[in-house]
């Protein structure tokens, strides 16, 4: 999973639910810990740019916006 392949599916739609996306956001994170490490640059940027994603997820209350509807946690 990337950040292309997410971006094409909101643009068409594809997610129904909301956990769909996070999967996919969780697993973009992961496959860059897997093949990048944490401490290669690229490894280093992905920590940074999923703790952000966290950080964000939680300012803006995304998940709790869902909770109603559906049982959604963040994968971390």
């Amino acid at each position: 999973m990337d950040f292309g392949t997410i971006k094409k599916k909101l643009n068409l739609n594809i997610y129904k639910e909301v956990e769909e996306f996070l999967k996919d956001m969780s697993l973009v994170f992961s496959n860059c810990q897997l093949y990048n490490g944490t401490e290669t640059p690229v490894g280093r940027i992905g920590v940074q740019v999923r703790s952000e994603y966290v950080r964000l997820l939680g300012q803006y209350n995304f998940v709790e916006r869902f909770q109603n509807s559906q049982q959604v946690h963040p994968s971390e």
